[in-house]
């Protein structure tokens, strides 16, 4: 149960600084095929559209970019 505890903080901790770091190379590595995200204005996007968006939001410079 601990190791199942320790990846997942660990997983949520690279999540969030993926986030906060718009990397869309770590998204890729973590994100299940599945996956689905809801945008604060209620609209869904699948895997492929949240890895544009995140990409997006590097170009425009709206994240804090990685030393």
């Amino acid at each position: 149960m601990t190791n199942d505890i320790d990846e997942l903080t660990a997983l949520n901790r690279d999540y969030v600084a993926s986030v906060q770091n718009c990397d869309v190379r770590r998204f890729d590595g973590i994100l299940a095929p599945e996956f689905y995200c809801t945008n604060p204005d209620k609209s869904l996007v699948d895997r492929v559209g949240f890895l544009e968006q995140t990409a997006r939001r590097w170009r425009s410079g709206t994240c804090r970019r990685m030393m």
